[in-house]
């Protein structure tokens, strides 16, 4: 659901928390090579929330996952507060809610303990602190009183709640996710971006990929992605028709205009 490391690189105060510059993703099929990302480059500020939007195949959930470590780049630099992203354990992703077992027999808060574990350590009883953090994390996001539920008896904004407290309770500085509005309803969806914006105060930066265009002007800058960046900056500006035509290929209509 997460991913955490164990080691911890230390982080450059004159460094930006994500930074990539020129990255390859390639891949070979029949025989040819081809790109899943190509010349991807730009920084996120401290802080700052950024929407990645595009087609499917666009390279989305491939580019969180190479920020998150669990892909590795053919070309590129990417670095995380000055260092390689494999020496961080800042990082929490949060991964497509399809791609997730539900059915796994754990509670809530057993879910967002697991975001504890750097700072506990491997096969080693949570401390008073570490169930002090775990609670205010819960509280924090307004599932508190779901503590001890099954993860599957929870709706799916419920859930994603749920990850969001365990980033947390992490003490995460850079959280990636991935579509988490997606079959959401309206409530569900602005109780996620009230939360979002709540973490604002902890001076978090959030790398977010949507599928609905129109919500991208909630984000302080939007990436438009299709394979390559084809445009980043305010959603305003960038969501023009020849940009989506660029992304898209075709005619696009954003909810709301």
């Amino acid at each position: 659901m997460f991913l955490f490391k164990n080691q911890e690189a230390p982080h450059r105060h004159d460094s930006v928390p994500l930074e990539l510059e020129q990255i390859d993703v390639s891949y070979q099929e029949l025989g040819n090579v081809h790109y899943a990302l190509h010349n991807i480059s730009f920084q996120a500020k401290k802080g700052e929330q950024i929407a990645l939007v595009g087609p499917n195949g666009a390279g989305k959930s491939t580019l969180l996952k190479l920020i998150a470590g669990i892909l590795k780049a053919d070309k590129g630099k990417l670095l995380i507060f000055g260092s390689a992203t494999s020496k961080h354990n800042c990082i929490a992703y949060v991964p497509q809610r399809s791609q997730v077992d539900w059915s796994f027999p754990v509670t809530v808060e057993d879910v967002v303990m697991m975001g504890r574990t750097r700072h506990i350590g491997f096969f080693k009883r949570a401390k008073k602190k570490d169930k002090e953090v775990v609670k205010k994390s819960l509280d924090r996001v307004g599932i508190l009183k779901l503590a001890h539920k099954q993860i599957a008896e929870l709706s799916g904004g419920q859930q994603q709640r749920v990850f969001i407290a365990r980033a947390l309770a992490l003490e995460t500085q850079l959280l990636l996710l991935d579509e988490p509005l997606a079959g959401l309803d309206i409530p569900s969806q602005k109780i996620i971006f009230d939360i979002l914006e709540d973490l604002r105060t902890d001076d978090v930066s959030i790398l977010m990929a949507i599928h609905d265009l129109s919500l991208s002007e909630k984000f302080d800058r939007t990436i438009l992605l299709n394979k390559e960046i084809i445009a980043i900056g305010k959603s305003d500006q960038i969501l023009s028709s020849e940009n989506l035509l660029k992304a898209f290929g075709g005619k696009v209509v954003i909810a709301g205009n």
